[in-house]
């Protein structure tokens, strides 16, 4: 397998290098984070006092929560005090922008 993209779309090249480097494209969109855990209402609380964000979106029947954020390095680095003082438990957490085909899509919406 490779490790050189060239994202095409309508003809014309959106990006093209490394995986990372075409993933660094991404810094100027939100990244979005995806929490499941027992009570997605208090940590999302919790999360939106002491953590940068940019938005939150919670579904309480799903019991997740997602977060948008442009600094994700300190988001993950605060996020586990946040969890230590509610004592809520996390069952998962996910970063659906880390696929190469989210990358796509936001360079693609950039382009319009």
């Amino acid at each position: 397998m490779t490790d050189q993209f060239v994202l095409l779309y309508g003809g014309r090249i959106l990006a093209s290098g490394r995986v990372q480097e075409i993933r660094s494209l991404m810094n100027q969109f939100p990244h979005r984070i995806t929490i499941r855990c027992d009570d997605p209402h208090r940590l999302g609380r919790a999360v939106v006092a002491e953590l940068p964000l940019d938005g939150i979106e919670i579904d309480g029947p799903r019991g997740e929560f997602t977060v948008l954020t442009r600094a994700p390095s300190a988001f993950y680095q605060g996020l586990p005090a946040v969890v230590l003082q509610t004592g809520l438990q996390v069952a998962s957490w996910c970063r659906p922008t880390d696929k190469l085909e989210a990358v796509f899509h936001y360079l693609l919406a950039g382009d319009r």
